[in-house]
């Protein structure tokens, strides 16, 4: 792939690709390893060839062109708090992941946005029509987590920025199964809807595809979390040596 040539060129930093387990909550994760001065990926069984690209583009984002990471203030954190830093940084980075996949040849719907998202935001419209609530599939674990309610407040995130910036590079079908799952949180889960209404505002306010933009949306999600106290906006920088760090502002 010629992005991961560009990054290891580039950095030095070569990529390593690692086995996931199979009970994991993501089909793929990356990071970098400032002692080994080495990225890894990390992919569970299901991976595809979207995945990688990416996890690779994460971390041109974050390694070569600056776009901040959220990163400890004080640790180590609790299992929660790190799962918490995961989901929001992967939101708010993926947006501007998702608008480049295309670019490398990735279907919008079905590849970059997977096909099993439109069917389980369906499936979980018909529950909130039906019962009111969606705790079914994949939300059980997050709610076993003490996440569940962030993570709901994240999906509609993601759903109304699909509804309001990409309805064009979707197939009919999806938009209207992506509509029907935010029509059904507006009258079912108001106070899902209110929590990521104020991320969306933020969104509104700033330019996530550029560095200032994108770090004033992550830092203003963990203030509307309460979470200031354990998380800052951190850069990797090169130092003179030719290696990064990771250095928190």
């Amino acid at each position: 792939m010629r992005l991961l040539r560009q990054f290891e060129k580039t950095t030095g930093m070569p990529v390593k690709f690692r086995p996931l387990g199979g009970t994991e909550l993501y089909r793929a994760t990356n990071i970098v390893d400032v002692h080994r001065q080495a990225g890894d990926v990390h992919l569970r069984h299901d991976w595809q060839a979207v995945d990688v690209a990416h996890e690779i583009t994460h971390l041109v984002m974050d390694v070569c062109e600056g776009f901040g990471v959220l990163a400890f203030r004080k640790g180590p954190p609790p299992p929660r708090i790190q799962q918490v830093c995961t989901l929001m940084k992967g939101y708010v980075s993926d947006e501007v992941v998702h608008v480049r996949l295309p670019d490398m040849g990735f279907r919008f719907g079905g590849e970059v946005i997977d096909a099993s998202l439109f069917q389980r935001l369906e499936d979980w419209a018909r529950e909130m029509e039906t019962v009111g609530s969606f705790e079914g599939g994949s939300m059980a674990r997050w709610d076993r987590m003490d996440l569940g309610d962030l993570k709901r407040a994240a999906l509609y995130l993601q759903a109304r920025l699909l509804v309001d910036r990409h309805a064009a590079r979707l197939r009919k079908a999806d938009r209207r199964r992506v509509a029907r799952f935010v029509s059904a949180c507006n009258v079912q889960q108001p106070r899902v809807a209110a929590r990521a209404a104020k991320v969306l505002d933020l969104f509104q306010a700033h330019d996530v595809y550029e560095l200032r933009g994108h770090g004033e949306i992550t830092m203003g999600w963990v203030g509307l979390e309460g979470l200031d106290e354990w998380f800052g906006m951190s850069h990797y920088v090169r130092g003179g040596d030719g290696r990064y760090s990771l250095q928190l502002r």
